[in-house]
């Protein structure tokens, strides 16, 4: 009996686990996207994600994560205003290794946190507290 209920209960967290691996992808995908942007822009980030799209990032999908809703990006011109992810503004190749370059709403996954990437390229989860640290930080610019 337990082994007909226990796979039925399991089955929603590795739904959720997986959803979170494809978020926290698609932040290695654009952090990686905007390090090579930097090389053919003399170090210099995008300003936009969209600048991205098509010739360092090609799916759309990318753009999202899977745990934020909301409607499918379908053209380059839905990417910046449908995008579920955070490009921090006026960083390069030269800023600080442990900046924050692009994150994700904390709302994306019921407000505990949500991943990160980072200048140097690697990519992690933060708390609600520290993504929100990243949050003032911005709105002090």
């Amino acid at each position: 009996m337990l082994g007909g209920i226990l796979p039925a209960l399991t089955r929603p967290m590795v739904r959720k686990k997986a959803r979170e691996a494809t978020c926290l992808n698609n932040l290695k995908q654009l952090v990686y996207a905007e390090r090579c942007y930097s090389a053919d822009h003399r170090g210099m980030f995008s300003d936009k994600l969209s600048d991205l799209y098509p010739d360092y990032v090609d799916y759309f999908d990318i753009f999202m994560c899977p745990d934020a809703g909301g409607p499918k990006i379908t053209k380059k011109e839905e990417i910046d205003s449908q995008t579920s992810y955070i490009l921090r503004k006026r960083l390069t190749e030269k800023s600080p290794a442990g900046e924050v370059l692009i994150y994700e709403n904390p709302s994306n996954h019921g407000g505990k946190g949500g991943n990160a990437a980072f200048v140097d390229g690697h990519v992690e989860w933060l708390n609600a507290s520290e993504l929100e640290h990243v949050m003032e930080k911005d709105e002090r610019k």
